[in-house]
């Protein structure tokens, strides 16, 4: 989840005062829920073929994607407040 925060953050740093940070939340976290659907899949494929280990190993990701979709619905507030907060002083 480290790498993902990490990439998260770059992917804002280049946004100066228009608005792409909120654009790039938007995207991420469509992006990381679409990834949070696959893994969910993948765990009931690997349960019905009988894959435990694969099953396993989905579940422990399928964690580690819902960890960050939910931290990253907590930082779309922060975003949204910022860039709004930013746009009003620029007014």
């Amino acid at each position: 989840m480290t790498g993902q925060v990490t990439a998260f953050f770059q992917s804002l740093s280049g946004y100066v005062v228009s608005d792409e940070p909120v654009k790039a939340v938007l995207a991420t976290s469509t992006f990381s829920q679409m990834e949070v659907s696959s893994y969910r899949i993948l765990v009931e494929a690997a349960a019905v073929a009988g894959l435990s280990e694969v099953e396993q190993l989905c579940r422990s990701l399928l964690e580690e994607e819902t960890e960050f979709a939910r931290w990253l619905e907590g930082q779309t507030e922060t975003v949204t407040r910022e860039y709004l907060f930013t746009q009003k002083a620029e007014a």
